[in-house]
């Protein structure tokens, strides 16, 4: 071990540097519990614990065992925090040689008392769901988005891992009717242009493509319908890359903001996304579709459809850049 010396530290070596300053300073200098100070402090240079040199602020226990006849000298190391402490304030030492069994008591009622249970029943019950809903929503492990039920429909991986994907042969059993024991209604959201719409669309869809379009859609929910069974969504552009996912993510995030006094309650809970949009479904369920085509957004005859709907499909958009969000609002 190394100490460092200046003309100021020869006193140390002396023997003529006073107990507490010593102390203070070994605290200082040492960095790991039982340091060899037999180079600084000798056996016969310590003050007695019962000497009235040794100021009450010295932490006697230091001395009364490392005494030992035929051992070398050792010291306990301070935290600076304590040393410095027990220096100028002169009244006590460390907190873990002078806490009273009523200190600990005190302390363990202080950590008892930062939970629900102090709150009235009702209020804590509510603190209660609204934390597990938040857990299972933030999960997004198959549950609704207000944490209450499990997914309706099987989902399946997808490139946006914020939203409930179901394939195109789980929209087609719904059309068909395998799930009516538990869906009440569902309501399917094409959000592609108008003129592909027209082109070729699933049976029943409805073509939304504007964010206006989407709030409406978000008003109109009917509360008084059937709460036993599920009233679900499920949005597609053309591949359900970029416009449909977006729809989906701006439903969700407005519905959140819809009902933030009643979190986490939605007017949709169940939203759901189309793998890989229209061309996939059209490819493997022509019969579901109406009329059975389907159209490209990129078609060279709707060159100028294409640019005067894109423009107006972004035209809200373009205003609200800075809230725009890429994800889902958990």
């Amino acid at each position: 071990m190394h100490l460092w010396t200046s003309p100021k530290t020869t006193l140390e070596n002396s023997g003529t540097m006073s107990p507490l300053t010593k102390q203070l300073m070994l605290s200082l200098r040492f960095d790991s519990a039982d340091e060899d100070l037999s180079s600084v402090i000798t056996p016969n240079k310590l003050p007695t614990p019962g000497s009235r040199r040794t100021p009450r602020c010295i932490n006697r226990e230091i001395f009364k065992d490392n005494r030992n006849d035929g051992e070398k000298t050792q010291l306990r190391r301070f935290s600076t925090f304590e040393s410095r402490r027990s220096f100028f304030s002169c009244k006590r030492t460390l907190d873990i040689l002078e806490s009273s069994p009523e200190q600990t008591n005190k302390r363990n009622k202080l950590t008892d008392n930062q939970s629900f249970s102090s709150l009235p029943k009702k209020e804590h019950d509510g603190l209660t769901s609204i934390t597990q809903a938040m857990e299972a929503v933030l999960q997004n492990d198959g549950i609704t988005g207000d944490g209450q039920k499990k997914l309706g429909l099987p989902i399946i991986p997808g490139n946006h891992n914020d939203l409930n994907i179901i394939s195109p042969e789980t929209l087609a059993d719904l059309i068909g009717g395998k799930y009516s024991e538990s869906i009440g209604s569902y309501r399917i959201i094409d959000c592609r242009y108008p003129y592909e719409f027209d082109g070729g669309h699933i049976q029943g869809a409805e073509n939304i493509y504007t964010e206006e379009g989407i709030l409406e859609l978000l008003y109109s929910r009917n509360k008084d319908q059937d709460n036993t069974k599920r009233h679900i969504l499920i949005f597609h552009c053309e591949f359900s890359s970029e416009r449909g996912p977006k729809k989906c993510r701006f439903l969700r995030n407005r519905d959140r903001d819809l009902n933030k006094e009643n979190y986490p309650l939605l007017n949709f809970p169940e939203i759901y996304l189309l793998h890989q949009g229209y061309k996939e479904f059209y490819a493997t369920n022509k019969t579901l579709c109406q009329p059975q085509s389907y159209k490209p957004m990129l078609d060279k005859d709707h060159t100028n459809d294409l640019k005067f709907f894109r423009k107006k499909s972004k035209s809200m958009t373009a205003g609200a850049k800075k809230f725009a969000r890429n994800s889902l609002r958990f």
